[in-house]
């Protein structure tokens, strides 16, 4: 996985600089369906925009859209 050649700098990065716009991770994660033997990646990553800064409008554009919600 490329993201785990970079995680090193890339935390350092964050931590020296707090106030980035770049994506905050907050996990990496694999799930593995046993009956399919699949695995499914996906990385958990926190919001870039300042919570103070009133958002008119959301979309999730990410996978599918099946019993989906945007909040």
């Amino acid at each position: 996985m490329k993201l785990r050649s970079i995680l090193e700098d890339y935390t350092s990065y964050v931590k020296e600089n707090p106030s980035t716009y770049m994506m905050k991770i907050y996990g990496l994660y694999k799930m593995k369906n046993k009956s399919s033997n699949r695995s499914i990646y996906f990385i958990v990553i926190g919001n870039v925009f300042d919570r103070e800064i009133e958002i008119d409008e959301r979309y999730d554009i990410k996978g599918a859209t099946h019993n989906r919600q945007i909040l």
